[in-house]
């Protein structure tokens, strides 16, 4: 007898089309359309959120992310806890530990000790990062450590870069508006490496635009797209040959993913990484990226070398793009996103 397909609701704030909803769920969830039936049961008319009174009755599994556990869910929530369900918490961000500059910082303490019981009242918590996992271990001992994964078919092989021949060497960055203060370690490298090679180097800036700018540096400013297919299908076309990925050392960036070495890896970007651990633990210094500490100089040297040596730029790109799309392409794991949620709703794995 065929086992019918696993019944997950899904309660979220992000739209389906951003990133988090890609990435986390939605993603993954579309390996397995003949396993899983899944319903978004936040929906979102363009002025409010409605939610269906019958939502999550029918469901097997149910999945709260990220924001959704708020001051204004309270009665929710604790409606969905009564129905006895398998339930799990899925966030991807240290929401327990936001840096002051953060732009949703007061939203998140608003929402902290709706998070907290959430967190310990759940069957356990999906998470990106073995920190993260940590994090809130004293909330809920039982966590999935389910890593970021890639679309490969977002990434052809025809969008990846070459070595120029004529124009500037192009340096990414890409992120949103939350990195403004990560942004600040850039501004003495990025002088001297204007300063040093002139109009040879462009930097683009898509979706974050540094407080140092306009100045001394040539670049172009990009703004952010929400949705997350159009933003990873838009990111090999920026003409990029290097890719930048500064971290200010605090316990929130500690715990985040390595998402942005994923996805410029798998554009072919050569890059220069803050030496943390979302990225010291996938990164082969040398091989598949660089690494670079809090000292703007390091920073300085590390994308100076890629700039003035396109050969070893561009055996760094090949081998940071092939060992993205082999580790953490969809294809080879999203199986780990379907065990844990059989496993969460008491199915045989």
């Amino acid at each position: 007898m065929t086992e019918r397909p696993l019944k997950i609701s899904i309660f979220s704030f992000d739209l389906p089309s951003q990133a988090c909803a890609q990435l986390r769920l939605l993603l993954p969830l579309f390996q397995f359309r003949d396993q899983v039936e899944f319903a978004w049961e936040v929906k979102n008319n363009g002025t409010k959120y409605m939610l269906s009174p019958d939502a999550g009755r029918d469901a097997d599994l149910l999945i709260l992310q990220r924001g959704f556990p708020s001051p204004e869910t309270v009665e929710i929530m604790e409606d969905l806890l009564n129905l006895g369900k398998p339930l799990i918490y899925e966030v991807d961000d240290d929401l327990l530990h936001l840096p002051d500059s953060h732009p949703l910082l007061e939203k998140a303490e608003a929402s902290l000790e709706a998070v907290t019981t959430l967190a310990r009242q759940a069957r356990g918590i999906t998470v990106s990062t073995s920190v993260l996992a940590q994090t809130f271990a004293d909330l809920n001992p039982k966590a999935w450590v389910l890593p970021n994964l890639i679309l490969e078919q977002a990434f052809p092989d025809s969008a990846r870069p070459v070595r120029p021949t004529r124009g500037p060497v192009v340096v990414v960055y890409a992120g949103t508006v939350t990195h403004a203060e990560d942004l600040d370690l850039l501004e003495e490298p990025m002088r001297r490496i204007a300063e040093r090679h002139g109009q040879g180097v462009l930097f683009k800036f898509y979706g974050c635009e540094p407080k140092f700018l306009p100045g001394p540096i040539k670049a172009q400013c990009l703004p952010f797209d929400q949705d997350y297919l159009s933003y990873v299908r838009r990111l090999p076309r920026l003409g990029g040959h290097i890719a930048l990925a500064p971290l200010k050392d605090n316990p929130f960036n500690r715990a985040k993913s390595n998402i942005k070495w994923l996805e410029y890896s798998a554009c072919g970007l050569a890059g220069v990484y803050a030496d943390l651990p979302p990225y010291a633990d996938c990164v082969v210094p040398g091989e598949t990226g660089l690494l670079a500490g809090p000292d703007p100089e390091a920073w300085f040297e590390a994308l100076d070398e890629l700039v003035s040596d396109p050969v070893r730029r561009l055996n760094m790109a090949a081998q940071a793009r092939e060992a993205a799309l082999s580790g953490y392409s969809l294809a080879a794991r999203a199986g780990e996103f379907l065990a844990c949620w059989r496993e969460a709703a008491g199915r045989s794995c």
